[in-house]
């Protein structure tokens, strides 16, 4: 059996704009989210596909157009509550495996995300 890890496309996108070098600034999280929009659409792949919608590492290339479509992972675990949920699925498997809490100490800005950007983000994903 596999697992995977999503996250919410959100604080994904402004986790990947930090990381990038972005300021602590929605005005230029936004900004940031505009040009990529258009750029992911010639180039899904870029960034170490991390603008290639989680769907596609759930449920393969179709993603959740096809309903009849079984995950490619058995097991969904979120990036929000990783620790609880690899630790559950270790537990059930009887496996002696614990993930440890990890907090970047260097990534204490939260970029809220204006409703413009907001919605090209969940329009894209």
């Amino acid at each position: 059996e596999t697992f995977c890890v999503v996250r919410d496309p959100v604080t994904r996108l402004a986790s990947e704009f930090k990381y990038r070098g972005g300021k602590c600034n929605s005005t230029a999280f936004s900004a940031w989210v505009k040009d990529r929009m258009v750029e992911v659409k010639s180039d899904p792949y870029m960034h170490d596909c991390h603008f290639v919608p989680q769907t596609v590492y759930v449920y393969g290339d179709t993603g959740t157009q096809n309903p009849d479509k079984h995950p490619i992972c058995q097991h969904v675990l979120r990036m929000e509550s990783l620790t609880d949920d690899f630790n559950a699925l270790m537990t059930k498997f009887g496996l002696p495996l614990e993930l440890e809490k990890h907090n970047n100490p260097t990534n204490t800005c939260e970029v809220p995300a204006f409703a413009d950007a907001r919605k090209d983000i969940e329009e894209y994903y």
